[in-house]
């Protein structure tokens, strides 16, 4: 499944669009720290998404170096 979404995407677009997706989550989720700042549900939702992006870039960054070394073959 994840080399379909490679190569029918291509992997810039692909780190592309996850990139976008981890700015407009991580805006979302900082007005949702300072102006929910007393709701604790809503501050442990928007923390493990935090985790969960963080866990996608170091995947991503991986998966880059393993997509330039094969580039290089």
């Amino acid at each position: 499944m994840k080399e379909w979404i490679i190569t029918n995407i291509g992997f810039e677009k692909f780190i592309l669009i996850y990139s976008y997706f981890v700015l407009i989550y991580s805006l979302i989720s900082l007005c949702a720290y300072f102006f929910y700042y007393d709701n604790l549900i809503i501050r442990l939702v928007f923390g493990i998404g935090q985790i969960i992006t963080l866990l996608g870039y170091i995947y991503l960054e991986n998966l880059e170096k393993h997509y330039n070394n094969k580039k290089l073959e």
